[in-house]
């Protein structure tokens, strides 16, 4: 999975889910769900493949490796609290 399809897969959740309307009234709110939603997808693609395509990478797959250690997204977000 590359990084537009990705973006592609968010943009399409999102506006199926009428999040809209929470782009205008709390922008601040949108952008951490959109942020969190990208983190995930990303989650997914590198436990699937190890790896996720960045075309802005000089076209090279970019190994992920920090991530595989946690079995969910929300693990790795836990991880993050209990080290700050």
């Amino acid at each position: 999975m590359n990084i537009q399809e990705i973006c592609d897969l968010i943009d399409e959740n999102f506006y199926k889910e009428n999040n809209y309307y929470l782009s205008i009234n709390n922008p601040e709110e949108f952008a951490k769900q959109v942020a969190l939603e990208f983190g995930k997808q990303c989650f997914e693609a590198s436990r699937e493949n190890k790896r996720i395509y960045n075309p802005e990478k000089d076209d090279k797959l970019e190994m992920i490796t920090l991530i595989i250690e946690f079995k969910t997204f929300e693990d790795y977000l836990k991880s993050l609290e209990n080290d700050s």
